[in-house]
């Protein structure tokens, strides 16, 4: 029995791979490679330009593997493994519809066909693994994402050490100044806060917790609101609607931060159902 959901998501990508690879070629390399590139001589332009055509086919290339695996999984009852690949797709693509989004002011064909695929995969995952309670893969999709939260509290630990600071990439900036600049008390109060989240997700994942678990699954909506508040943003500043998009902690948190608190604020919020 072919699981539709699937076949959809995989006929979607497709779709996503031959758009990119036709209209990159049309509308952005073509008219890119055919002007000069002031790069330091004919030879690395030649270079340069291969590897701008490569690099751009080859993301087309890899939306077609996704497309294969997904249609094999359409094919065949996952099993636990099917479920982690089809969770961690869902994630894949969603971060990348999120991450397009943000960047093209939601202008780009892209952002909401990788939005379809990545709840496709989500949706199935969760319809073959406990209905909505991802039960056969909690365990490791928590320890997952308190892995992530533990590293960032050390990140965080690390520069209270060296007595706090901050960086273009980590924090926002107007007129070439940052908004605030993180001393030690606040890096430390970042990271034991970081270190509580990461036990907190631990404990709702395996189960395991020294308090009533409807205070733990309590604290983890609570948690789930505050990441996907901060992918949210303030409009301005921070976030997938920030208005302030040129700055090195810009292109920093569209790639990077904002991405990583909506997967978080989601995966959590999945724990928590």
């Amino acid at each position: 029995m072919i699981d539709l959901r699937l076949a959809l998501a995989a006929a979607v990508t497709i779709a996503i791979a031959a758009a990119h690879s036709w209209l990159g070629e049309r509308k952005i390399l073509g008219p890119l490679l055919a002007s000069p590139l002031a790069l330091g001589g004919a030879r690395r332009a030649a270079f340069v330009r291969l590897t701008l055509r490569f690099a751009w086919h080859l993301t087309s290339l890899l939306l077609l593997g996704g497309a294969a695996i997904l249609a094999a999984l359409a094919a065949a009852p996952p099993d636990l493994g099917a479920l982690l690949v089809l969770e961690i797709s869902g994630a894949i693509f969603i971060a990348s519809a999120a991450i397009t989004l943000s960047y093209s002011d939601g202008r780009h064909i892209g952002w909401p066909l990788f939005l379809i695929v990545g709840i496709l995969c989500w949706w199935t995952a969760a319809q073959h693994d406990g209905a909505t309670t991802l039960a056969s893969t909690r365990l490791p999709v928590g320890l997952a994402v308190a892995g992530v939260l533990f590293a960032a509290s050390l990140l965080h630990a690390y520069w209270a050490a060296r007595g706090g600071g901050g960086s273009p990439m980590t924090v926002p900036q107007s007129d070439g100044k940052p908004l605030f600049r993180p001393g030690r008390i606040g890096a430390g109060l970042v990271a034991l806060a970081l270190l509580a989240a990461s036990l907190l997700v631990a404990q709702q994942a395996s189960g395991l917790a020294p308090w009533p678990r409807a205070l733990v699954k309590a604290g983890c909506w609570l948690l789930a609101a505050l990441f996907l508040a901060r992918a949210i943003g303030d409009f301005r500043w921070v976030g997938l609607f920030k208005r302030v998009k040129d700055t090195s902690f810009a292109l920093s948190d569209t790639a990077a931060y904002t991405p990583l608190c909506l997967l978080i604020g989601l995966a959590v919020a999945a724990l928590a159902l």
